[in-house]
């Protein structure tokens, strides 16, 4: 009978399957989510909203896409209501040169 020596560690045995360590999925889409907040918002929360479902699909909380999302979607919303401000205001300006660029653009006259 061998006698293993008591300082050698023992032996690692590989028992297969797949490996412990999953990576998210949405992880990159939220990662550009964020990214996105500076220069197309819109884009931003559409790769949000694919990288939180994603990662939901494959059991992660998506926490990059969520956050992304949430943040593009509102300043998505701030963009819309200052161009329609924006719009408002030129229409309601007394300048005519204002007036009379944007009504024929609109198909108004």
């Amino acid at each position: 009978m061998s006698q293993q020596n008591p300082y050698q560690a023992p032996a690692a045995q590989f028992e297969g399957g797949q490996p412990t360590h999953r990576e998210d999925p949405g992880k990159v889409l939220g990662i550009l989510s964020l990214v996105f907040i500076v220069l197309f918002p819109l884009v931003g929360a559409i790769l949000g909203f694919i990288g939180r479902k994603k990662s939901r699909e494959a059991g992660f909380d998506g926490q990059l896409g969520n956050i992304g999302f949430i943040i593009n979607t509102v300043l998505t919303v701030l963009g819309l209501i200052w161009i329609v401000v924006i719009f408002i205001a030129a229409l309601s300006s007394p300048s005519t040169t204002s007036s009379a660029l944007l009504l024929p653009a609109l198909g108004l006259l």
